[in-house]
């Protein structure tokens, strides 16, 4: 009898069912672009690559999971200008996923490799760029601080989101995270958060 008057109050009480109560609910920590900025670089054979580095601010509170936002997706949309391409412009497109994120700074990085910094002779900040950030598969709202200073209109980037629908499938795979680099291990002291990975999802066979 006693025994289960005491799961009844556990189950009530959201301990048995995993549910955080209303309370932790309320300080889920929150993620925004703080800054992104771009250039070239080089990696640790001296190819010089054209880096995206998205400076990311997670604010939490308290000391337990309320401090770390889980499962972030961050996806960079971008567009460089090249008089090879029949419309004046390349567009590219790249996602990731950060297992968890605690409170304070992180930095996501992307790469563009050095055939198109050489091709398209890339250099100095980009400015056609919007990051879509998600938590958990949710998409989170969008604001100014994750859209490049080339936007001056929300018809512009519209138009912009637009043309990469039709175009950026063409580039699918060339703009590449930091992990799937030689940034990847040549700056590894720098890699940033961990980030899930599709083959981890299959068992071997």
């Amino acid at each position: 009898m006693i025994r289960s008057v005491l799961v009844t109050i556990l189950a009530i009480g959201g301990i048995l069912s995993g549910r955080a109560q209303p309370s932790e609910r309320g300080r889920a920590a929150v993620v925004e672009v703080a800054r992104v900025q771009s250039g070239t670089v080089r990696d640790g054979a001296g190819a010089v690559w054209y880096q995206i580095e998205i400076n990311l601010r997670v604010k939490g509170s308290g000391s337990g999971r309320e401090r770390y936002a889980s499962g972030v997706g961050v996806t960079l949309n971008l567009a460089t200008e090249t008089k090879e391409a029949l419309s004046g412009w390349e567009f590219y497109r790249a996602a990731v996923k950060a297992v968890a994120l605690e409170n304070g700074q992180h930095v996501v990085r992307f790469y563009l490799p050095p055939e198109l910094v050489a091709r398209d002779r890339l250099q100095g900040d980009l400015e056609f760029w919007a990051i879509d950030l998600s938590l958990q598969g949710q998409e989170m709202p969008k604001n100014r601080s994750q859209v490049g200073e080339g936007f001056s209109t929300p018809v512009a980037l519209e138009n912009f989101r637009k043309q990469l629908a039709r175009e950026a499938g063409r580039n699918d795979g060339v703009l590449l995270p930091q992990h799937l680099t030689p940034f990847g291990d040549f700056d590894s002291a720098n890699l940033g958060p961990t980030m899930t990975r599709a083959e981890a999802t299959q068992p071997n066979r």
